[in-house]
């Protein structure tokens, strides 16, 4: 690939100044907008610190946004930054042919996108940056279980709702640390998929007469799963850890109502371990630019 490609990093959080250090590690010209001066000094020497969105778009090859990218179409994501990235203004220091990266990208933004005619893609939707992600989404939860719980893992009775990429592995970990692991799962292929790698699968039918046996419960589907009717049996020395993204799976109102600990555990991955993360975000940057190479040279 062409070493002389130029990276320009915009917004988000600590994933995205390791996204910048990782890329200048591997000799590329990298610059980044959207951190606060204070948070310089975590940057390599080698990146530079911008505080001209228009220059750095306009000066760059790439560009790369968060994870996800805004939370409303308006802003993007920054929240190491005390100023406002306005979606609208970034795009119109855009040029055509441009190479734009950013997480969760919704159908607005990709309307705005081909309307600009950039070449785009969702790195989150990449299966490499999904299962690695994944990891460090499960060990940080591994993190909040040992530090919250009143038991010890091992030995623990383990609830896993939803077996996605997250669910398998943090079952297989949970599983590792010698907790007794049930999934619940939809799907029969699922099912039969948890019972292939030797972990008790069930429906949510099956698990609601147990649901006061399980010790620690940890959720990756983003929909309302854990509701006044199965909380009301959960154990109140349980501990719930939610993994999935807004609006999430359980009812926190009436979980906190009635005294259960109960962690929605958001965005881990820039949190325990922001350089792995931002490691990730630049490897798939690369892998997607290196599936280009009718446009890049090697």
């Amino acid at each position: 690939m062409k070493k002389f490609l130029r990276f320009c990093v915009v917004g988000g959080d600590l994933r995205q100044i390791y996204t910048a250090n990782s890329l200048v590690d591997s000799d590329y010209v990298v610059n980044i907008f959207g951190f606060d001066e204070k948070f310089k000094s975590k940057l390599s020497d080698k990146v530079k610190f911008s505080n001209d969105l228009k220059n750095s778009i306009e000066l760059s090859d790439v560009i790369i946004l968060p994870l996800p990218y805004s939370s409303d179409f308006k802003l993007i994501k920054s929240s190491l930054f005390s100023e406002k990235i306005f979606v609208n203004e970034l795009m119109g220091f855009t040029r055509r042919g441009q190479f734009l990266f950013a997480g969760k990208i919704d159908e607005k933004f990709k309307k705005m996108l081909v309307n600009n005619d950039l070449n785009f893609y969702d790195y989150f939707a990449r299966e490499e940056f999904a299962i690695l992600n994944g990891i460090l989404a499960a060990e940080g939860a591994l993190a909040i279980a040992i530090n919250e719980t009143i038991h010890t893992i091992h030995e623990s009775n383990a609830l896993v709702l939803g077996y996605g990429r997250i669910g398998k592995i943090l079952s297989n970990r949970l599983r590792d640390f010698g907790a007794n692991v049930t999934v619940v799962a939809r799907s029969f292929e699922d099912l039969a998929w948890v019972s292939a790698n030797g972990i008790k699968g069930k429906s949510f039918e099956e698990v609601f007469s147990e649901i006061g046996e399980f010790d620690i419960f940890l959720n990756t589907i983003p929909s309302k799963i854990l509701t006044e009717k199965y909380l009301d049996k959960v154990n109140k020395d349980s501990l719930i850890i939610d993994l999935a993204s807004k609006p999430g799976g359980v009812d926190f109102k009436y979980a906190e109502a009635i005294g259960l600990n109960v962690h929605w555990a958001l965005s881990l991955p820039g949190k325990i371990a922001p350089k792995t993360a931002g490691k990730i975000i630049k490897d798939a940057v690369l892998n997607i630019l290196k599936e280009e190479s009718h446009i890049f040279y090697f």
